[in-house]
């Protein structure tokens, strides 16, 4: 009686201890089972020990070699594998690696094994390392490594890692999980209590369903969490089923089946069983039937056979005699298929005795979608499912706003100037936050975007602008997409100023006194006022969802978020995102987080003093030069000094290299012809300012030569030239005259050998036309004339490497477009050079290999005196070390043939009939300096001796004509000679 008297009184504490207990044997179970599982691996590994020692030592010591196998060698290998064995230890260590049960398993099972064979009484014999006196044996190298893992594997077990301390990090979406570690924001648990007592204690014949009703983010899991905790305090069973992780109907009843006989399984393995076989029955005949069909009473009584496995299972769960509980949470994931069939399950198949369903959705979406799919045709059909339902109430906006800031100031912790900044704003009525955020997973994903982009921002839009436009983004993420693409469809455009359009060109209707003081202090919105109103034809046809993914009754909170970011009547201030810069900017989600602020801009850009704006932009461009053009697509001139030094800036980047000069010239363009389009104030000064940038790149030495030099090819590209209103033949004089002054210039200054800038110049004058062709040809080639020094550095850059690696070059068909054919600057070149010049006598040796193969095939050559080449060759070498390394063995040689018979008789020889020479033919060359067979060996075959020595053999052919037979030929080393005449010589090998 005691005992019994001392259990009522302390019922709720027995519970809630079993309850616990519970838990955490869940938790724990298939850890236990894991190591229940390697212990009895274990007991077995030792009785097979025990039993069959004898027969194991045998078989192992036929398997394993003898003592006297060891040497230095093998004893060497041995130890540095098991020092890489140790040292990846090691590096699993660092990583805090976790082993699994299978390999934990492993490392018992051969620790085992090696201590039942070394304190045998025959114990296993092991052979030394390096035949040591100090008792060093494999068997502690082996007992060293398995110790070692097993170590690790206890430290990883026993010692947690390091956690990172986090700063600012995001606000997950997690819903409460009702072990009182979390506070119950909603108090929601005393409708939980409330629910559990009414349900946990009251038997059902057949299921009995429980609809928790909300909208998206209203707390439902977290309320099915925290019910979820409170009946596991009782005795009944509970399952927590996500039909949301399945795919298809069939996954969806199997995956259900699979985990309600999991649940029943400790209680009963009947039951178990028999839900397992009724499953299987269902899904045989849920594949050739209607699913609708399934709503029907008698439905279940279509197979006898499932019919009486249901009866069954009824029986054995009255035997068990407790309540089940299954939770179904986010029905409102799925599509209208699967709500189907997840209702077909509670209705239907497991309509089972003592069991309830709690069922977490937003009931209107659920009845959307059955009416989308014509799954239904009432929308009282989905009442015949749940028999309570439980409506979680609205969270009111205050403690909305208090979670707000809770969870922001976790967020940003160090910054309490920001956060009273920002809670000022959403105190007010300025920022939407009331008919915005309806719930706690849009507080959070407010707090997060805040936290996102706040730094971004910094002090660059207004507060209130950005926390509004936040909210748009948020919202109406595909409207975004539209006002950025096409602004003026919204927005009035007035001076630098976007404002939302208002019906009737700008007249706001009449209202009466009462409301118009309404509207004016915001307590009343009027969206009929708004232009947008009409245009979305919202009183008659409805399209925003279709068109936009916007649901019409949230059209009116989009146009009074628009209204409250562009209305006309507010004040503007500097950083408000009306201003034209800013929404440019901004609705192109460009943040810059940068020191150089846009009000920065905006100031440097108002400066008349164009020798001090020029310093400045120097400066500037140094650490800003990116994000001087990248403000630049947004801002907008209001006047022409601005106008005029948006433009400098776009060409002061020109006479840098790091920057692409034809985008930087395409963004010019743009900017002139737009902002001279939308800006009327320029329009009436569009004369002057193209007069203006015509004598910038004319008359003025404002600008270097070069970059004069690019806008003026720039504008002679534009086959519509509305830039400066002038035709090519205008531009083709100046061209000329700059293009001369250019390389006036060039002549007294050294070129370096990887400068290839005047090449776009030059070749950008020759797309004038053929009239500028001889033109720029002969004002280039006299630069050159008495200019060694630049004239090594040309034909080192006309001289191209053909393979990474190698040293086959060939001339560029540039030097045809400069001396109208190769021979041509071939001739310039050797006259221009000095052939008692070391380099200069190399490179004249390189163009009389080419001018014998007519310039057709590439020409092996080792440049190691030409200076330039040398140093573009070590310039290539340094981008391209992978290429070079390779090493690429490629010989070629020119063999001399001075009698034109021999010459005709090599010609007719079927060279690829030979082996050596299938994959190395010659090429035969006839030009001024004689006749020539060139031969490369790109496969490194070594043929250069070959070629001669079958040469020779013809020669000594019997069958040869007259003239050469029967004679007596003299072969000395690189030529052959007959009658002391020498007929064939190598002229070449290269590389030498």
């Amino acid at each position: 009686m005691l005992l019994k008297k001392l259990f009522l009184e302390n019922k709720q504490f027995v519970l809630n201890a079993a309850s616990k207990f519970e838990n955490f044997f869940n938790k724990k179970e298939l850890e236990l089972l894991r190591i229940t599982r390697t212990v009895l691996l274990l007991i077995f590994l030792g009785l097979l020990l025990a039993f069959f020692h004898g027969k194991l030592e045998v078989l192992f010591l036929k398997v394993i070699p003898s003592p006297g196998w060891s040497n230095r060698v093998t004893d060497g290998l041995f130890l540095l594998l098991f020092l890489i064995i140790y040292l990846h230890g090691l590096r699993l260590l660092r990583k805090n690696y976790v082993f699994s049960s299978f390999q934990i398993s492993l490392l018992l099972s051969a620790l085992v094994v090696l201590l039942f064979f070394h304190f045998t009484e025959k114990a296993w014999r092991f052979s030394p390392v390096l035949n040591s006196d100090w008792g060093l044996t494999y068997f502690h190298l082996l007992f060293g490594i398995v110790i070692h893992f097993i170590g690790i594997v206890l430290y990883t077990s026993l010692i947690p890692p390091k956690q990172k301390k986090n700063i600012a990090s995001f606000c997950e979406d997690i819903s409460i999980q009702g072990n009182n570690s979390e506070p119950d924001l909603l108090n929601y648990t005393k409708l939980a209590i409330n629910l559990k007592e009414k349900i946990s204690y009251q038997s059902f014949i057949n299921s009995f369903t429980v609809g928790v009703v909300g909208p998206w983010g209203n707390g439902k899991s977290s309320f099915i969490n925290l019910l979820e905790n409170e009946i596991k305090k009782t005795d009944s069973i509970t399952l927590h089923f996500r039909p949301y992780l399945n795919h298809t109907e069939d996954e969806i009843s199997m995956e259900f089946f699979h985990a309600f006989q999991e649940a029943l399984r400790p209680y009963s393995g009947k039951v178990s069983d028999l839900i397992l076989e009724y499953s299987n029955k269902l899904l045989n005949l849920y594949q050739t039937k209607n699913i609708r069909n399934f709503f029907k009473k008698e439905s279940v009584n279509v197979d006898s056979s499932a019919n009486s496995t249901f009866r069954k299972i009824n029986s054995s769960l009255e035997e068990i005699n407790k309540k089940i509980i299954v939770f179904v949470d986010d029905l409102d994931r799925l599509n209208e298929i699967e709500i189907l069939q997840v209702l077909k399950l509670i209705r239907n198949t497991a309509n089972f005795t003592n069991t309830t369903f709690i069922v977490g959705m937003d009931k209107g979406y659920v009845l959307k979608r059955l009416n989308s799919g014509d799954s239904v045709l009432d929308n009282r059909f989905i009442d015949k499912f749940f028999q309570l339902e439980i409506y979680l109430p609205e969270i009111d906006s205050s403690i909305l706003k208090v979670q707000f800031k809770k969870i922001l100031k976790k967020l940003i912790p160090d910054s309490q100037p920001k956060l009273e900044q920002i809670y000022s704003k959403i105190d007010s009525d300025k920022v939407l936050f009331d008919d915005h955020i309806r719930n706690l997973r849009d507080v959070k994903r407010f707090c997060n975007q805040i936290l996102f982009e706040f730094d971004f921002v910094n002090q660059e839009l207004d507060l209130k602008d950005f926390l509004n436009f936040i909210l748009l983004k948020l919202k109406f993420p595909n409207f975004i997409t539209q006002l950025r693409r096409y602004p003026e469809r919204f927005l009035h455009l007035e001076g630098k100023e976007y404002t939302l359009r208002l019906e009737g060109e700008g007249e706001v209707e009449a209202n009466d006194r009462e409301n118009f003081i309404l509207d004016l202090t915001r307590e009343y919105f009027n969206p009929k006022k708004y232009q947008l109103y009409s245009r979305l034809n919202l009183e008659e046809d409805c399209k925003l969802e279709s068109e936009l993914g916007i649901q019409c009754e949230d059209s009116e909170l989009l146009i009074k978020t628009l209204a409250r970011l562009f209305d006309s009547e507010d004040d503007t201030p500097p950083n408000s995102i009306k201003i034209t810069t800013n929404f440019r900017r901004f609705i192109q989600l460009d943040y810059n987080n940068s020191d150089f602020l846009f009000k920065d801009f905006e100031n440097f850009i108002q400066q008349d003093d164009q020798s001090k704006f020029k310093e400045e932009i120097i400066k500037l461009s140094v650490d800003h030069r990116e994000e001087l053009i990248a403000l630049l697509d947004y801002f907008v001139p209001q006047n022409s000094q601005e106008f005029q030094n948006s433009i400098l800036i776009y060409l002061f980047q020109l006479e840098t290299n790091n920057l692409d000069h034809g985008e930087l010239m395409r963004k010019l363009s743009s900017f002139i012809l737009i902002h001279l389009e939308e800006n009327k104030s320029l329009e009436r000064s569009e004369k002057n300012l193209k007069e203006w940038i015509w004598r910038l790149v004319d008359q003025d030495d404002y600008l270097q030569l070069e970059t004069q030099l690019k806008i003026l090819i720039y504008f002679g590209e534009i086959k519509k030239n509305n830039l400066i209103n002038k035709n090519k033949e205008e531009i083709i004089p100046v061209v000329i005259k700059k293009y001369r002054e250019y390389l006036e210039r060039r002549r007294k200054e050294k070129w370096k050998v990887n400068d290839y800038s005047f090449y776009k110049i030059y070749h950008g004058i020759r797309a004038f036309g053929e009239e500028t062709h001889d033109i720029t040809n002969k004002v280039f080639i006299e630069s050159l004339i008495n200019n060694t020094e630049n004239l090594r550095i040309f034909c080192a850059q006309i001289t191209e490497l053909e393979t990474l690696g190698a040293n086959n070059y060939k001339i560029s068909e540039s030097a045809k477009l400069f001396f109208g054919s190769h021979e041509a600057f071939v001739s310039f070149v050797q006259k221009g050079l000095n052939e008692k010049d070391d380099g200069d006598k190399e490179y004249l040796n390189f163009l009389k290999l080419n001018t014998i193969v007519d310039f057709k095939i590439e020409v092996i050559f080792k440049f190691k005196k030409f200076i330039p080449m040398v140093q573009k060759i070590n310039l290539l070498r340094n981008n391209h070390e992978a290429m070079f390394n390779q090493k690429i063995e490629v010989e070629q040689v020119f063999y001399k043939i001075h009698d034109e018979a021999i010459f005709n008789l090599f010609l007719q020889h079927p060279w690829d009939m030979e082996e050596h020479f299938k994959i190395n033919h010659l090429l035969s060359f006839t030009s001024k300096d004689g006749h020539f067979l060139v031969g490369t060996d790109y496969y490194n075959t070594k043929i250069s001796s070959r070629y001669l020595q079958t040469m020779r053999v013809i020669l000594e052919m019997k069958n040869l004509p007259i003239a050469v037979n029967n004679v007596v030929l003299k072969s000395s080393e690189g030529q052959i000679k007959i009658d002391g005449k020498v007929v064939i010589e190598v002229y070449s090998i290269q590389p030498n």
